[in-house]
């Protein structure tokens, strides 16, 4: 007889190897990507050991949505990025479909799909799961409360600075704490819009995070607005109808309800460590705000010039001094959430300073300190002087850019897309009404 546990970790793994991988699946437009959609992700990939995401194409969300912010190359971008995806599937179609749902088991191998608590309802009324809950194979997980790209959207519009994080004790502020009174907003061009406007042109600036090298037509045709073509005057209270809409009972928030937590955190950033001595530590900051696939192509640049790569993301006070208006329109506990999910960052400094310091360097062993290559007149300033340091050491590099994508751009394409906007959300919010009144019942979070 062998003595207890004497071979048992060598069986186990065999028994592991032999044991057929659960592979999950589960879908989205996933549209301006949020710390939310991560959230569901990762979830989706606890029910399994492997999680497989299948982006629906713009034609399909077109159909059955209206017109999608980001084109499908960004959305696709900002989800392989994500720390727990594996696999991704294109072009799959918006309802799961007998045919489409043979298909997965069959060439995809998977075993169940899995889609949040809310619901999500194909062009025809019905649920776009429904084939998929009678063959036994849909799974649900709890939906991110306080994040919806909604409320984001509404964020934008409505330029109002209440999801901010005040810098002295992480409150919300209040609006009067420079809100506008009336609202306002930026485009690409750096033009304000709205009441009030006129002040405040480098507030529209991109994020100097660079953008994807592959941009599709879309995006070309988005950078391609001048100043001229995007700066259509709007009122004050016309820009507040496209983000309250015309009824009463819109259920936009200019507030984020979103509660930080301990636990999201050890979530997002599980099996972090340290970095080992002999590592290179890259490290780059930034605002990173409505984190996009320019920011996740950077990200990725830098994670290849080191062997650790340290971010850090400053926090609202500081970005709105730099910035403006509303700016950052995801708070910086959104803003961290999002970074922590990318596959291509080690570590976060939560509330980074506005400049490298010697100290800073020494502390954080950095080894190299980058930039993306394209940003504006705002974003010069601070490569100028918030780098100083950095350049009289002779570890300062920019990484190339190779197109403008930005919040100021997203912004335009909102605008530009308004009337199909509104009424998408007047139908997703019938939809969402109906769900919070009537079919809402608790889900255990993974």
């Amino acid at each position: 007889l062998r003595a207890r546990g004497e071979g048992d970790g060598k069986e186990a793994e065999t028994e592991t190897e032999k044991r057929k991988k659960i592979r999950v699946y589960m879908d989205g437009c996933f549209d301006m990507m949020h710390f939310g959609h991560a959230n569901a992700l990762r979830q989706a990939r606890m029910l399994g050991d492997e999680l497989v995401v299948g982006v629906v194409p713009d034609h399909e969300i077109m159909a059955n949505k209206g017109p999608p912010v980001m084109n499908t190359y960004e959305r696709r971008r900002a989800v392989e990025a994500v720390k727990w995806v594996d696999e991704i599937i294109d072009d799959v179609p918006y309802d799961v479909s007998s045919e489409f749902l043979e298909r997965l088991v069959t060439e995809y191998r998977i075993d169940f799909i899995v889609h949040g608590d809310d619901p999500c309802i194909g062009k025809d009324g019905q649920d776009a799961y429904l084939a998929v809950r009678k063959a036994g194979r849909f799974r649900t997980i709890k939906r991110t409360e306080g994040v919806s790209s909604t409320d984001i959207v509404g964020r934008m519009l409505l330029c109002t600075r209440n999801h901010h994080l005040d810098s002295s004790d992480g409150s919300a502020a209040a609006d009067g704490g420079g809100g506008s009174a009336e609202p306002e907003f930026a485009t690409k061009s750096g033009a304000m819009h709205g009441a009030g406007a006129g002040a405040g042109a480098g507030a529209g600036s991109s994020e100097g995070t660079g953008a994807s090298a592959n941009a599709s037509a879309d995006v070309s045709a988005s950078a391609a607005v001048t100043s001229s073509s995007s700066s259509m005057s709007l009122s004050g209270d016309r820009v507040r109808s496209l983000a309250e809409g015309s009824r009463a009972g819109q259920p936009f928030t200019r507030v984020s309800t979103f509660l930080p937590t301990t636990r999201r955190l050890l979530q997002f950033s599980g099996g972090a460590s340290a970095p080992k001595p002999g590592d290179r530590v890259v490290y780059m900051d930034g605002a990173f705000d409505m984190f996009h696939a320019g920011h996740v192509d950077t990200l990725a640049a830098a994670r290849k010039l080191g062997d650790f790569l340290l971010v850090g993301i400053h926090d609202d006070a500081t970005v709105n001094k730099h910035r403006g208006r509303n700016f950052p329109i995801m708070n910086l506990h959104e803003r961290t959430l999002s970074v922590l999910s990318c596959r291509y960052v080690d570590e976060v400094i939560i509330g980074a300073p506005w400049a490298v310091t010697e100290d800073m360097l020494t502390t954080m062993n950095i080894s190299l300190v980058v930039h993306g290559s394209h940003y504006d007149e705002a974003e010069q300033l601070k490569v100028d002087t918030a780098y100083a340091v950095a350049k009289e050491r002779g570890i300062f590099r920019e990484i190339p850019s190779s197109s403008t994508l930005s919040v100021a751009e997203i912004l335009d394409r909102i605008v530009s897309n308004r009337g199909q906007y509104i009424k998408r959300q007047q139908k997703k919010t019938a939809q969402e009404a109906n769900y919070l009144e009537n079919q809402k019942t608790f889900v255990q979070e993974l």
